[in-house]
Order: C-alpha cells, then structure tokens, then sequence
C-alpha cells in the first residue's frame, strides 16, 4: 500500500480483503471497483464512490484496509465523540470529500474473521441505543450531503434509516404479539419513536412511488406500536435459520 502511495502520489490507497469462516473456509471480500491500478480523480470518487457512505457499500465503510495522507486526516479536523458504533463511517465520510486522488489495489492484506455475533434475544436497552445512535449519524450524513449538494445519496440514507429501525427491533420480537412478554418490548418500540424523529424523516422515504405504501413505513409515521411489532415479528420468525446458523458458529469459533 505504502508502494503504491508513493508511486501514485495519491491521498488514498483501498485494499481488499479476506473473510474467513469456520473449518478453513475463505471467502474474497472485494471492493466493487471499475478498475485497479489506476488513479481515480476526485470528481470520480463522489459520483461512483462517496455513495458507499450513504447505503450503497461500493468499497467497504471500515477503516481498515484504507491508507490515507496523513495532511488529509489532519485537514479533515475530524473529532467525532461517537457512543460506541459508527466512528469508522464518519471517518471516511469526512476524508472522501477532501480527497484529490485514491487508488484501488487488488491486493489482500486483512483477514476479517467472521464472529462476534450478538446473542439473537437481543437486549431491549441496547437495541434503543443503537437505533438512537443511528438515527445521531443519519443527521450528521445528512447535514454532509446537504453541504456538498449530493442528491443521490438522500434515498439511500432513507432507506438504511428503515431497515436498520428494521432489524433491530425484529431481533427483539420473539413472542407472538398478543403474548404478555411481547408487553416490554412494545412499550420499548413506543419510548424509541417517541424519542427520535424516525417518523418525520421516514415521512420523506414515503415520498417516492415504490415507498408510498409500505406498510413498515406508515406504521413508523402513524407511530403504531401494534403494527410495527407484528411486521417485526413476522421477520424474526422468518429468519430462523439464520439464527440457527449463527448459534452453531458461535459454539464452534
């Protein structure tokens, strides 16, 4: 990567990487490049690139695998006081702007080792503080793409503000919702929608025609509880197997 920088003369250098599994198991974890070994402008880098920040993962949002100028870094002024998730997205999503060149190497020099899954019945007070900590870096994506007027990335970063209010609180969802352990968890679902803005802003995804009648969406801008735990519920019990299989390397790794 270092040869690279300096026969390039390049802000960034992006590598790849390997993910690796139980029983020897390697799979490539590529970034989706057009070409290696090239130096792409700046120009290029915000029209194909800067959208992996907003919900479109062309190259990987983690810091690792990157090397950057350090006058980049220093430039950026970045000094984020991130809770626990995220800092590596707002990272990069300050440095991209300040880049003049990068180049993308098709070399592997990381080994991600897949693991450290959470425990699928999900802690009701940490799923909230993830879900309030995302909707904290939605804003701060928001207010960047604002400034640079990047209009693609509005969509995108709608529709990752969903699926993550999505996930999160399906993780949580195994009882049937009429059963009294359900209770908790709505009452959880409520506190979150009453103490973020997810329905104002899910309000804008909601505008575009293949949105308009998601049910998900309009139970979150109704604020209805009952509706968003059945349709969470619903995705809990049909991602079963996922579940299994994650269990199953938990115990073997």
């Amino acid at each position: 990567m270092i040869e690279c920088a300096e026969e390039f003369d390049t802000d960034l250098v992006v590598m790849n990487s390997y993910r690796r599994y139980p029983f020897g198991i390697t799979k490539n974890y590529d970034n989706e490049v057009m070409q290696y070994g090239v130096l792409i402008p700046h120009d290029e880098i915000i029209n194909n690139y800067f959208i992996s920040f907003f919900g479109i993962n062309k190259i990987s949002v983690c810091c690792w695998g990157k090397l950057f100028r350090t006058d980049v870094v220093r430039k950026s002024e970045f000094n984020y006081d991130v809770a626990f998730m995220g800092e590596d997205l707002l990272f990069n999503l300050h440095l991209f702007p300040l880049l003049k060149s990068m180049v993308c190497i098709d070399y592997r020099g990381y080994n991600w080792r897949f693991g450290g899954f959470t425990s699928s019945k999900a802690n009701p007070e940490t799923v909230k503080k993830n879900i309030l900590t995302f909707i904290d870096i939605y804003h701060i994506k928001r207010k960047i793409a604002q400034g640079l007027k990047f209009e693609k990335g509005f969509k995108p970063m709608l529709v990752e503000l969903k699926n993550i209010l999505l996930v999160n609180i399906s993780s949580m969802t195994e009882y049937p919702e009429n059963d009294v352990k359900a209770f908790p968890i709505k009452q959880q679902i409520t506190e979150i929608l009453n103490s973020s803005d997810y329905s104002n802003e899910l309000k804008r995804l909601a505008q575009y025609d293949n949105y308009s009648n998601d049910g998900f969406i309009q139970a979150i801008i109704n604020k209805d509880t009952d509706t968003i735990y059945r349709i969470c519920n619903n995705c809990y019990r049909k991602n079963w197997k996922r579940r299994l299989l994650k269990r199953l390397l938990q115990k073997i790794i």
